[in-house]
């Protein structure tokens, strides 16, 4: 019927769906609808070949109600009315041929028999084979024609035609192996929409059960043998992506696998098929993570993708994105930088073959900005890196504030931006970072604003590094506060989150404020703050040892600000005495050992110096000794470690006759603390290390560009608290 009115039947199936769904008749009485609908059956009449049931039993509903309608508000049979009714009455009467039990009871009430059918229309009931095989060509015409209209009740009639075919067609029935193999596949199709429309998962054991049926009573040389191995295929798929069947995967791909195996190399349903087994390899190594699996399945999207032309632009574009995210996947466990590119590539393919109004439009433009991120991260190439930059604003102005792709718009442009910042040099663009960093912060939900914060700070920190803005590390110093207060985090480890970080990073900043402006309460806050970490931390390992040593470094700069000799000596006694505990702490194979030794040996020369306390040089000398042999003069702090030994030994050699009784007196300390003391001097004319930044437990001194000295450890005398030598 569609073909002979192709543009008049959806209004009227929209229509006839409101009165069935409501009970309302008055959608049914628009008096042009019911003309039209008047001029459908007669043209079904003269064309009864052309005609299809639901369409069929639409026009009836329709033309019925409008009876009924008319005799209600008018009391009277007007000509018009006894037309509706007669033309109802005749197409009731093809659907009693058909399913009688569709005919309504008030229609069979209202008259003693309905009419009787011209003898092309009677072979329904009295040729064996003519009703299964009407039934399943009708049932598959409104299965088609729900996924045009996307008309429940057209869906549920195609339901009902294919279980009446399916009851027609039992085993042992002479056409068992042909028209029940097409109901039971269609029908099986059609349960599958309803699982698509209503998400309602009582439908799937039957939908299963009908198409393994219909993959056993299939024969070899059943014209449509693929198509039944195909979409019982999609069927297992179904219970495993909805109903959590893991057993279901497996055997989805062995049966997609047979089913593309008996599709020829010309059919059009190929690419469709090779897409299809490409997406479960790509399940199977979610759930296994077996490269074989990911091979497979990028073989043979590729296959899939050989050759595609436009023509269908949705599916060719799902195609493609499917491919290149496969592809993206193998890159990330291979590292192969040609399948980067190519995903690269092949993601912007999709992008161009997705239609611009296509709500999946703006997703795969973010996945093609994600992996030129990538591309540019791995090459370094200043011109991918400008690509790059220059797609995520593109991708960023086309999904503003409240888009689905919004925050991941941001996400990108701020990896491209970190890319032409830091990689690139373009210290111009740091505004900017800074910028798409905030942004971040304010469009992240519950569950991810506090990494956005994170890395928030991080960048201010960077960013302050680089330029010495005292506003950004003030910034910084404020977000690191957010994120560490108790009352706004929570349980942080609960988050999962690393608190004796957080606070270890706010202890850096607060000491970069101490040493810009000799901020005193910087310093007190920082106490806290590294006490607050000390408690957080683990009872040993690394966290604990950074933790002591950070601090311990706190201890050593408030000692400097002591006004008296028994709250110096009380501070830096502290400060050693967790120094030397984050050495013993921390793991020796950690890179950050070797610092550690460094602070312990100059917290014990610096108490030595300022106290003259004897014994504070012999618990230094193996710190520093240790932290000499393990750091490279080249190294990070190698060239202050052995200017702090020569100091040490140059002091062993002016000990008064009293402190050398204390000590063991070494004849060959001169000699071996003019050579260290020359190699660091030679060391020194080579490098020229602006901004300096101590590892670990070290505090960080402010970042300018004016070379620092490696002795910037000296700093202003304290009170004396014993008699020896005087501080030089």
């Amino acid at each position: 019927m569609t073909s002979l009115h192709p543009d008049g039947y959806p209004e009227l199936r929209a229509r006839a769906t409101l009165f069935e769904e409501s009970g309302d008749p008055r959608p049914l009485c628009d008096p042009d609808a019911a003309e039209r609908a008047l001029r459908m059956a007669g043209a079904w009449r003269a064309h009864p070949d052309g005609a299809d049931f639901d369409v069929v039993y639409t026009l009836a509903t329709l033309l019925w109600q409008r009876h009924l309608f008319q005799r209600r508000t008018s009391g009277a049979r007007r000509a018009d009315g006894r037309a509706e009714r007669r033309a109802a009455l005749f197409l009731y009467a093809w659907t009693d041929a058909f399913l009688p039990a569709l005919v309504p009871a008030d229609v069979r009430t209202a008259v003693r028999r309905l009419p009787r059918l011209p003898r092309a229309f009677r072979r329904l009931r009295k040729d064996p084979g003519e009703r299964p095989a009407a039934l399943v060509r009708h049932g598959l015409a409104a299965l088609n024609r729900h996924d045009r209209l996307l008309d429940r009740p057209t869906l549920r009639l195609g339901l009902t035609l294919m279980r009446e075919a399916v009851d027609a067609t039992p085993a042992g029935s002479p056409l068992a192996h042909t028209l029940g193999v097409d109901a039971r596949c269609a029908l099986g199709i059609g349960l599958q929409r309803v699982l698509d429309v209503t998400g309602d998962l009582r439908v799937l054991p039957e939908a299963l059960a009908i198409g393994r049926e219909a993959v056993q009573r299939c024969p070899d040389d059943h014209p449509e043998r693929p198509l039944v191995f195909f979409n019982f295929g999609t069927l297992l798929l179904d219970s495993h992506l909805r109903a959590g069947d893991q057993d279901a995967l497996g055997e989805s791909l062995r049966v997609s696998l047979r089913a593309l195996e008996l599709t020829s190399a010309t059919d059009p349903d190929r690419r469709e098929r090779l897409a299809h087994v490409a997406h479960l390899h790509s399940l199977h190594y979610d759930r296994t993570r077996d490269p074989a699996h990911l091979r497979k399945a990028v073989a043979h999207g590729r296959e899939a993708a050989r050759g595609l032309r436009s023509g269908t632009p949705v599916r060719d574009g799902s195609l493609l994105h499917n491919l290149a995210k496969d592809l993206h996947t193998l890159y990330e466990a291979e590292r192969d930088l040609q399948v980067l590119r190519e995903s690269v590539s092949t993601q912007r393919r999709a992008v161009d073959a997705t239609p611009k109004d296509s709500p999946k439009r703006s997703g795969r433009r973010h996945n093609l900005g994600v992996f030129l991120v990538d591309l540019a991260e791995a090459t370094g190439d200043a011109a991918t890196v400008h690509r790059a930059v220059a797609l995520g604003r593109e991708n960023l102005r086309q999904a503003p504030p409240g888009h689905p792709e919004h925050l991941n718009s941001l996400d990108t442009l701020y990896r491209a931006l970190d890319l032409s910042v830091w990689e690139l040099g373009l210290r111009e663009g740091a505004a900017d970072l800074l910028d798409t960093a905030r942004r971040r912060v304010g469009a992240a939900g519950p569950d991810t604003s506090r990494e956005a914060a994170l890395v928030l700070a991080q960048t201010l920190k960077r960013v302050y590094d680089t330029t010495g803005e005292l506003s950004t590390l003030l910034e910084c110093g404020d977000v690191y506060r957010r994120l560490t207060d108790p009352a706004a985090a929570g349980n942080l480890s609960a988050r999962r989150e690393d608190p004796v970080g957080h606070l270890l990073a706010l202890v850096d900043v607060l000491a970069v404020l101490y040493e810009r402006r000799g901020d005193l309460d910087a310093l007190d806050e920082a106490e806290q703050v590294a006490r607050r970490a000390l408690a957080l931390a683990p009872a040993s390992g690394t966290a604990r040892a950074v933790a002591l040593a950070k601090l311990g470094d706190v201890l050593e700069h408030a000692a400097d600000r002591a006004t008296d000799a028994d709250t110096y000596l009380a501070r830096v006694t502290e400060a050693i005495d967790h120094g030397m505990a984050a050495e013993a702490a921390c793991p020796k194979d950690d890179e950050r050992y070797p610092a550690l030794l460094l602070q312990a040996g100059r917290a014990c020369l610096d108490m030595y110096d300022r106290s003259g306390i004897a014994a504070a040089l012999v618990n230094a000398k193996p710190y520093l000794e240790q932290a000499v042999h393990t750091l490279p003069l080249d190294a990070q702090n190698g060239a202050e470690a052995r200017a702090l030994l020569a100091e040490l030994l140059l002091s062993r050699h002016r000990c008064t006759a009293e402190q050398e009784r204390l000590l063991d007196a070494f004849p060959d300390d001169l000699p071996r603390a003019a050579a260290l003391a020359g190699r660091h001097v030679r060391r020194c004319r080579h490098t020229t290390p602006a901004g300096r930044t101590a590892s670990c437990g070290s505090w960080p001194v402010s970042s300018t560009n004016t070379p620092q000295r490696v002795e910037s450890r000296r700093r202003p005398s304290r009170p004396r608290t014993s008699a020896g030598r005087s501080p030089r």
